[in-house]
């Protein structure tokens, strides 16, 4: 039994706590890998469970479904990348670009298969809004004075900037590696800033 009771209370062996967490990560992984590796074909929990080395009721004990899964394991992998949630100013973006950039090359098969893929597009696709609203809310002391459509606009271009899609492209048209990628999209980056502070109203057709 993984909990008895002392003095009332429950007990967790840490043992099994940590075997349990042990499962969870083997878990994660295999869904990671089984993305990378299928193509557009369907990942099921069941190949998941297979690749994980863990029976299928075990891996129902941790997740219910495909999505629950799909979204632990982007809760578990968003960290390795660099999270827009704690970009506290748009002059930490930059600096941002060039980690994350260089993250990427380190993990290409998974952030390739995010793109290219059914069930990475699928995955990349739940955690749209909120990604969308940590770059609005980063960027938010550049755009309070614009019209909502405009802050909108440019929330979406330095959402492209910042982003896998802007990676791979750099990457196989213009074959530049993550480090040099990330440099130009940084400095792109600081020129965007830099105008937007010396004109809190870019987009405004009437001047």
């Amino acid at each position: 039994m993984t909990q008895r009771k002392t003095n009332g209370r429950a007990y967790r062996s840490p043992l099994r706590v940590e075997q349990a967490e042990q499962t969870r990560v083997r878990i994660l992984q295999a869904f990671g890998d089984e993305v990378c590796s299928c193509g557009n074909g369907d990942v099921t929990l069941r190949q998941v469970a297979a690749r994980a080395g863990v029976s299928a009721p075990t891996l129902y004990r941790n997740f219910s479904s495909l999505e629950e899964l799909a979204d632990a394991f982007w809760e578990w992998v968003e960290p390795k990348f660099g999270s827009l949630a704690k970009v506290e100013r748009p002059e930490d973006l930059p600096s941002l670009v060039e980690k994350l950039f260089v993250r990427f090359d380190e993990l290409q098969a998974l952030v390739t298969a995010m793109l290219l893929t059914r069930p990475g597009r699928k995955m990349r696709e739940r955690g749209h809004a909120r990604r969308r609203q940590q770059m609005v809310q980063a960027l938010s002391s550049l755009t309070r004075h614009m019209p909502e459509a405009d802050a909108h606009a440019v929330a979406g271009l330095f959402k492209l900037l910042v982003s896998g899609s802007a990676w791979y492209q750099l990457r196989q048209d213009w074959g530049l590696d993550g480090a040099a990628a990330g440099r130009v999209v940084a400095w792109a980056l600081r020129a965007l800033i830099g105008e937007l502070r010396r004109n809190p109203n870019p987009l405004n057709k009437e001047k």
